[in-house]
């Protein structure tokens, strides 16, 4: 097997990548990896003839109210799971690698960014592209795979890849979930262990909204009677949301796929999870 190269500078990376011959599968994370980072990174190593993962917190995805400084960080962790999990090369950069001094330019999410996370988080989505665009200029993937669980943000990553005509494919990997069917989440980890049982219910409250849609329920009925289920049971709902699974608009008779999309907070932790069905 060959050895894990880690790099720390773009200047290094782009000296390794330049020596490379053949594909490169890319799956950026923020580090703090589980199941869900290393089925993304399976994924890219099977699909590519070199794998490539990135560790960075990303401050311009955090808004004013979310704490930049909190989020967990678990590089030594990381770096040994990648190792053992066959990883090419691992990009860490720092804050000041990625955006030095005098740095302004950015991009402005398109149109997948407007309504459910982009009402709750102003200008999130335009921090998503703009570091993801700064990294796939830098590793200059054939491919690269993006976790399910955020359902809206591979939107806006895919819409920004054919505007912007990359000559890139983005894979949609299945959320990885508990046995109780709660999505794997670096937040999780703030729930206590009475409150990560619980968190199960958001996962089954979408599934009940799809049923009730797919029995013919009107899916704004369906996301009334679903909020105030999660309401009685302590949870502030923020949206549920019924779309059609591909434009993230409102379902229509055309729709191919629905989706339920849901972010929610129990005991002050913020969730979110979704699900998608293809119509039969």
């Amino acid at each position: 097997m060959l050895r894990m190269k880690v790099f720390y500078t773009i200047a290094t990376f782009r000296e390794w990548r330049e020596g490379l011959r053949g594909s490169v599968g890319f799956a950026p994370t923020m580090g703090n990896l589980h199941d869900g980072h290393m089925a993304c990174l399976e994924y890219a190593r099977l699909s590519a003839n070199h794998s490539v993962v990135s560790i960075f917190v990303n401050p311009t995805q955090f808004a004013p109210t979310d704490d930049f400084t909190k989020y967990p960080r678990t590089l030594d962790d990381d770096l040994r799971l990648l190792k053992k999990e066959g990883c090419s090369a691992v990009f860490v950069p720092s804050v000041e690698e990625m955006y030095p001094a005098g740095a302004s330019t950015k991009v402005i999410a398109g149109s997948m960014a407007n309504g459910l996370e982009g009402d709750f988080r102003p200008g999130h989505f335009d921090g998503v592209a703009t570091v993801c665009l700064k990294l796939f200029q830098i590793v200059e993937p054939s491919m690269v795979a993006f976790g399910s669980k955020d359902l809206q943000q591979m939107r806006v990553i895919e819409q920004m890849i054919d505007d912007f005509n990359m000559p890139i494919h983005l894979d949609a990997i299945p959320t990885c979930r508990e046995a109780s069917g709660l999505a794997l989440s670096s937040r999780n980890r703030y729930l206590t262990p009475d409150a990560k049982v619980q968190a199960s219910q958001l996962y089954r409250g979408l599934q009940d909204t799809l049923q009730l849609v797919l029995d013919g329920t009107p899916p704004d009925e369906a996301e009334v009677t679903t909020t105030k289920l999660l309401e009685e049971h302590g949870w502030t709902v923020d949206y549920l949301a019924v779309r059609d699974g591909a434009t993230l608009g409102q379902v229509t008779p055309a729709s191919i796929a629905i989706a339920v999309l849901g972010a929610a907070k129990l005991n002050g932790v913020r969730l979110i999870d979704n699900i998608t069905r293809i119509r039969g």
